[in-house]
């Protein structure tokens, strides 16, 4: 029976908390493991994501580099014509300030100016405004080119107004003995479709898309153009990683600070007809990576604890039931060794329900009552005839006894015994212990014939001696 009872405890607890803890450690592990390949993983799309972003900007910055050159060239070649126009007016000696102001309203020019060789201005639109500006040294050293003979136009370009507000874009052509025309139209239009259209407006709308923190053109110099939000930027003679880039052209990403927090920052190089130009730089905020993390740690406490508790519960199941299972072998185990003991041993035992039915019967009984358990058990006890009245011997105060019972046809002496109990369900169950004496009757019943043939014969003997000493004594006289 000790043998069954140690087989039963298959799982030590300890070894079971040891297994759940291990598991509990694994699945933590793998969450960890997980998380962080899954921010290695966000990392590298995000990194895809700005690559592309960044590409389209690119296309889009070298689209609108070459929008505003050819309005730049177009405006030129507007103002050279012009120029051309009022150069062979001038040459022909029909030209005057009246001439040029109405020429200038008619084509929406806002002042055309003529310089002789010294630089003094011999004719104007508008001679009546600043009549003094742009002669001698100053219209000298603008206009040096024409006047030395080393150009015959000249693109003045994009200036600011020197005497008023705004700007203008000029242009001059050399004229017959070295004099020059110069042409110039009011320029707050086209930098008014540069704001609008420029590379300056399309990072602005850049970073106004939710999550990019900064746009960014950038050469060694400086900041070519930027997002408004931007002042300063780290220099790319001060950044070996930014100088990588400007020599490898290729797109890199990295980490780094911006106005006091991480950021993911993304850097192409900037090429604009074969040209590298500076590099583009594209921020990009890690507050919705850093959402997703914290919901990924949260799951992982959640789930967690969860884990917990539910180990703790399944631990605590799973040991009562082990312990249900040890005390259910260990009960099977009594079982069947009070079984075997109750089968084996040389009385005849009945237990009884507490409503008469014959629960177990073992086989000194099925000896001594001539019956099977097979066919008695779960019957009524009155199945198995004996003289007596059962219920008389259930409730008979006794708890042992000498009856003399007529059992199969044959007067037997039994010694029984009584004794009552409670089952797992609080009902009254009775154990009837029988006991053979018819044999041991007769051996003593042999055995007290014997005593008294035995003692008849002392007392024959007894009384033959004192019958034989007076006849003696008798013979003797006679003789």
């Amino acid at each position: 029976m000790n043998r069954l009872i140690k087989q039963a405890q298959i799982i030590r607890p300890r070894n079971l908390l040891f297994i759940f803890l291990g598991l509990a450690g694994l699945m933590i592990s793998s969450a960890v493991i997980e998380l962080r390949q899954s921010k290695r993983e966000l990392l590298d799309l995000l990194g895809q994501q700005a690559h592309t972003l960044l590409e389209s900007v690119l296309s889009a910055s070298r689209n609108t580099l070459t929008t505003n050159i050819l309005i730049e060239e177009l405006i030129e070649e507007r103002l050279l014509n012009n120029a051309t126009m009022i150069k062979n007016v001038y040459e022909k000696a029909t030209l005057n300030n009246q001439f040029l102001g109405e020429f200038a309203r008619q084509n929406n020019l806002y002042r055309i100016n003529i310089f002789n060789r010294e630089g003094d201005k011999i004719f104007s639109s508008h001679p009546e405004i600043h009549p003094d500006s742009a002669s001698g040294i100053e219209a000298q050293d603008m206009l040096a080119p024409i006047f030395e003979g080393e150009k015959d136009t000249l693109l003045l370009g994009l200036r600011a107004s020197r005497y008023g507000r705004g700007s203008r874009y000029a242009v001059a052509m050399a004229t017959t003995g070295r004099g020059a025309v110069v042409v110039n139209m009011d320029a707050d239009q086209l930098l008014e479709f540069r704001r609008e259209v420029g590379i300056g407006s399309l990072l602005q709308s850049v970073s106004d898309n939710p999550g990019i923190l900064y746009t960014a053109i950038q050469d060694s110099s400086g900041i070519l153009a930027a997002s408004g939000n931007i002042i300063d930027l780290e220099r790319i003679v001060d950044s070996p990683f930014l100088n990588s880039i400007l020599s490898d052209s290729v797109m890199k990403a990295r980490m780094t600070d911006f106005k006091d927090g991480e950021v993911f920052e993304a850097v192409h190089p900037f090429r604009f007809e074969g040209e590298t130009i500076g590099l583009i730089r594209l921020g990009i905020s890690l507050e919705p990576l850093e959402a997703i993390n914290k919901r990924i740690y949260r799951r992982i406490i959640i789930i967690s604890i969860l884990l917990l508790v539910v180990g703790f519960f399944l631990f605590a199941f799973i040991l009562l039931q082990q312990n249900l299972d040890f005390t259910r072998k260990q009960y099977q185990a009594v079982e069947t060794y009070s079984q075997n003991i109750i089968q084996n041993v040389s009385d005849a035992i009945i237990v009884i329900s507490q409503d008469r039915q014959i629960k177990i019967i073992n086989r000194s009984a099925e000896t001594l009552f001539g019956i099977k358990a097979s066919d008695i058990v779960g019957k009524h006890i009155e199945n198995i005839t004996v003289e007596e009245n059962w219920d008389q011997l259930l409730r008979d105060e006794a708890a042992m006894r000498e009856l003399k019972v007529t059992i199969r046809g044959r007067m037997r002496y039994i010694l029984l015994s009584r004794s009552q109990y409670r089952d797992e369900k609080g009902e009254l169950t009775y154990v009837l212990v029988w006991r053979d004496l018819t044999d041991q009757k007769r051996l003593e019943n042999q055995v007290q014939r014997r005593e008294r043939l035995s003692a008849l014969g002392q007392l024959a003997s007894g009384v033959a001696h004192e019958i034989r000493n007076p006849l003696n004594a008798i013979g003797t006289v006679v003789q």
